[in-house]
């Protein structure tokens, strides 16, 4: 097809296929993924004879939005050769009707989930999940250093640690529903895409923090200490979710200790889930680091807490 030769003469065209054979999108959908390939062009069965017999044909287009500038360039020239395209199509279905006729094809940019392409929508839904660790965090933080200031070393039981524990997951719970449900609705961000997943996700990602925030109190000597420390580390923690700065930008080490701070699995998820539709398969990855952490700091929790032990 001509179409297709085009394409393929192009400074977009992929190095190991033909973009657009039926047998390749498969392919580049992952290799999009990986960060190989900035765009995506579907073309149809029955093409090229839907023109040919004067209809209109449809075309698809997907792009990267780990770099836009790169993605932006990709579609923006798939989009000028699919419109070439439909200009020299349209001239030969004239010639047969022997009337000018429509373009047969017509570029329609429909964004995937940030609907209204807007600042706020693409940034606050995971920005509202790290407000719900840091939030969480200070309490916690700010409670344990108090405490270690009037009483010296603190040191609970099992059972004491984990109502402690539960304390603040139920308030955990209901920052995070308050964030992804009423605030999403009121401000009429992209919300309810997989509720279940929303709640079970957001309930592992909440006991993570918790987790994390009872082995963290244990170092804390003092109250003053925990609003400094979340002053200086929430831009940088945002940063490193991969939300607004792609992961596959980042130094491969950087980026695995990234994953040992509950908000970089956090912030994913409940993005994928609640804003995405993702399904509970496509969100594996980040259930499982939070699972982890969760056992990893509770059980570091446990050791720091435990009656009898020597230490700071």
């Amino acid at each position: 097809m001509e179409f297709l030769a085009g394409m393929d003469a192009g400074p977009w065209r992929p190095n190991d296929g033909p973009l657009g054979s039926p047998s390749y999108s498969g392919g580049i959908a992952c290799t999009i993924a990986r960060g190989e390939a900035q765009g995506l062009l579907v073309v149809p069965a029955g093409f090229e004879r839907g023109i040919l017999r004067g209809g209109q044909g449809q075309l698809a287009l997907y792009g990267s939005g780990a770099f836009l500038g790169r993605g932006g360039v990709v579609l923006e020239g798939l989009g000028e050769a699919a419109a070439a395209f439909a200009r020299e199509a349209a001239v030969v279905q004239a010639g047969f009707a022997g009337a000018p006729g429509a373009a047969p094809l017509q570029v329609v940019a429909r964004p995937l989930f940030n609907t209204r392409e807007g600042y706020g929508s693409a940034v606050v839904p995971g920005v509202a999940q790290l407000i719900v660790q840091q939030t969480l965090l200070i309490g916690m933080l700010v409670m344990a250093g108090t405490r270690r200031e009037r009483l010296g070393r603190l040191a609970f039981s099992r059972r004491g640690l984990l109502g402690i524990a539960a304390a603040f997951a139920l308030i955990g719970v209901c920052s995070m529903l308050y964030y992804n449900g009423l605030v999403m609705w009121l401000q009429d961000y992209p919300r309810g895409g997989n509720p279940p997943g929303t709640l079970v996700g957001g309930a592992l990602y909440v006991a993570a923090v918790v987790a994390f925030g009872l082995f963290a109190g244990s170092f804390f000597r003092t109250r003053e200490r925990p609003f400094q420390l979340m002053l200086v580390t929430a831009l940088p923690l945002f940063f490193l979710s991969g939300l607004s700065w792609p992961a596959v930008a980042m130094p491969q080490p950087l980026a695995w200790l990234a994953k040992l701070v509950p908000s970089t699995p956090g912030i994913n998820l409940m993005v994928k889930f609640n804003q995405m539709g993702a399904s509970f398969a496509e969100a594996l990855p980040e259930l499982c680091n939070l699972a982890f952490l969760t056992l990893l700091y509770g059980a570091l929790a446990v050791w720091r807490y435990a009656p009898g032990r020597d230490g700071a």
